[in-house]
């Protein structure tokens, strides 16, 4: 499967909308990264939220022990380098352009 960032420019647009503002994400930051998810087509915002829930579904090894080390390790990476709160931006404002 090729990365977001080769795959589609709606990904691309909303992490750089992110990226240049996660110091300091306010309501105009949203509004404005809500704008930009409404010209993009119905699929690719469903095309995108599927890849992000791929990315960020826990792994399934067939040995517990395995799965709940990899997973608690993943978790603990995503949160000291914040990618949780980037993959948080990005899924509310694809949803919310979903129901628009």
């Amino acid at each position: 499967m090729a990365p977001l960032t080769l795959d589609s420019n709606l990904y691309n647009d909303l992490s750089n909308q992110y990226q240049n503002n996660k110091d300091n994400i306010t309501l105009k930051v949203y509004r404005d990264a809500l704008e930009t998810a409404k010209k993009y087509d119905k699929e690719e915002i469903q095309y995108v939220l599927f890849k992000l829930r791929y990315i960020n579904s826990d792994v399934n090894s067939g040995v517990d022990e395995i799965n709940l080390s990899i997973n608690f390790g993943t978790r603990i990476f995503n949160i000291l380098t914040g990618r949780q709160y980037k993959l948080a931006f990005i899924y509310s404002i694809l949803e919310a352009a979903l129901d628009d």
